[in-house]
């Protein structure tokens, strides 16, 4: 383990706080939990965690009754410490702030709050907003910048609501068919491709151009996230669905 990069953060310590979700945790914050191993994405697993018991809590629970009993408040306000904490600063520079952005995009879109705008604004937004946020990302180099966050929030929306203006063009099958495989494992896709990325970079970064060694990364990721997916990911996303739907 002496050529690898990552073991400080391969031991029990770790690995039981990524179990429990607590690497952004404040009141953990002395033992310096990180991300276990070379999942370095894991980190915003601790904070979203955290981030859909909260708000799934007050959905599911909270606004369901018509009084709250002190069990549930206190339930609410340990779940509530982490995206309290993360509105503005932690590890992700407010994580829970672009959470909100993406929450806002589905409640504008999905109650037609800006239907009423002329659809040349919509575009000339839409550019303009695509040219701010290239800039801020080239100026401040960093992805969590809150105004880059921002801009990137309002373009995704006004890209839905273009969207929905060409109902009318048919997509092939097949090409349906392909996003919807893809989606279905994204989520394994995420946790387990920057390992797999890492692990070409240092042991074929000089045996492979780096186009090259991106492209095997790529393509090995996907197997193997479409594998695991297949056995993990999709049956238990229907199963939580259909539980979800039954609840609601």
């Amino acid at each position: 383990m002496g050529d690898y990069s990552y073991e400080s953060a391969f031991n029990i310590k770790t690995f039981i706080g990524n179990v429990f979700m607590l690497q952004d945790f404040p009141a953990f914050n002395y033992l310096n939990i990180t991300s276990f191993g070379s999942a370095r994405p894991f980190w915003t697993l601790a904070v979203e965690w955290w981030i859909y018991l909260c708000f799934g809590y007050i959905v599911l629970v909270i606004h369901r009754k018509k009084k709250n009993n002190v069990i549930n408040l206190i339930l609410l306000s340990f779940f509530s410490i982490v995206p309290f904490y993360n509105l503005i600063g932690g590890r992700g520079n407010g994580l829970s702030i672009y959470w909100i952005f993406g929450s806002l995009i589905f409640f504008l879109k999905r109650y037609d709050i800006l239907q009423k705008v002329k659809f040349n604004i919509k575009i000339l937004s839409f550019i303009l907003l695509i040219l701010i946020a290239s800039a801020r990302c080239y100026i401040t180099r960093n992805a969590y910048d809150p105004i880059f966050a921002f801009t990137l929030a309002i373009i995704l929306l006004l890209l839905l609501l273009l969207l929905d203006l060409c109902e009318k063009i048919m997509i092939l099958v097949n090409i349906t068919k392909i996003i919807r495989l893809g989606a279905s494992y994204s989520f394994t896709l995420y946790l387990i491709h920057y390992s797999i990325i890492d692990f070409m970079h240092t042991h074929y970064s000089e045996t492979f151009n780096p186009y090259l060694n991106f492209l095997i990364a790529f393509i090995i990721s996907n197997v193997i996230s479409l594998i695991i997916g297949h056995i993990s990911e999709v049956p238990l996303t229907k199963k939580i669905k259909n539980h979800l739907y039954k609840y609601a």
